[in-house]
């Protein structure tokens, strides 16, 4: 059986309940039983222990709130559910200079998808797709919170949802539960309704737990304005966050115009692609 470290809780805290309930009950059980007992000295002896059993039913009840309460972060400190990172396409960048005769730095995306009101996976991004499994339809996403940093539990460190430039590296992190391991799963980053970046691979993280997407580029791509993460599983689309960037970076954006040509090579690492 397949069971998570959620589901594993649960179920844990859901036997301490029952357990704790019965006790309790048979405390009680005990109490009453005193009123048919005659003799003094048996009576108290009875009355005590029915006190002590319905005390080790408080005690248990309260052992059963750590566990809900403490147990599964406890559990995540020492194994992170993070997605593992699997053998995916690469995208080859192909870099042409262009030559113009002007003073100004223009750079320009070929074949970029612009934002749309329903989240769709571009089909340049699509057909590289490897997953031969289809996602589960009911996988559930949290909404995604931003910051420099994250722990060792991929839990954001100082969440925001303004960043001020020079920037250089940003996660997006978020908590998951009915995710199928083998299944494709899509993070695009958007600046100002364009695509700057994505990352695209086979979900190993297991079914419940928390994860993250990320971007290390250059400080020089975190352009001013409203930036865009949106997440999806196979092509459904199931999560966007938003954030801002405020001030402009130190030094200019490069000159070189990049296309994206997908070509299928298997290898050992994740697809992350960075669009000036």
């Amino acid at each position: 059986m397949n069971l998570d470290i959620h589901s594993g809780v649960t179920t844990l805290v859901i036997l301490l309940a029952i357990a704790t309930i019965a006790i309790f009950i048979s405390g009680l059980r005990i109490l009453r039983s005193v009123k048919t007992i005659q003799f003094f000295r048996i009576r108290r002896e009875t009355t005590g222990q029915g006190w002590f059993v319905i005390f080790i039913s408080f005690l248990l009840l309260l052992f059963t709130l750590m566990v809900s309460r403490y147990s599964e972060p406890i559990i995540y400190t020492y194994y992170p559910p993070t997605a593992t990172r699997l053998p995916t396409m690469t995208a080859s960048l192909v870099p042409t200079t262009s030559l113009t005769p002007t003073i100004s730095l223009t750079p320009t995306i070929t074949t970029t998808p612009s934002v749309t009101n329903t989240p769709g996976v571009p089909p340049t991004i699509e057909a590289g797709f490897l997953a031969r499994l289809d996602p589960n339809p009911d996988a559930v996403f949290s909404p995604i919170r931003f910051s420099r940093r994250i722990d060792i539990s991929n839990q954001p460190v100082t969440p925001l949802t303004e960043f001020k430039n020079p920037i250089d590296h940003l996660y997006g992190t978020f908590s998951f539960d009915k995710m199928l391991d083998g299944s494709q799963w899509t993070a695009l980053w958007y600046c100002n309704r364009e695509l700057v970046y994505f990352e695209s691979m086979i979900w190993e993280g297991g079914s419940g737990g928390y994860g993250f997407t990320d971007w290390n580029p250059s400080e020089d791509y975190w352009l001013p304005g409203e930036h865009e993460v949106q997440i999806f599983t196979g092509n459904q689309w199931k999560r966007s966050g938003t954030f801002t960037v405020i001030g402009f970076p130190d030094t200019p954006s490069p000159t070189d115009t990049i296309t994206i040509t997908p070509s299928p090579t298997m290898t050992n690492v994740t697809i992350k692609t960075q669009i000036p």
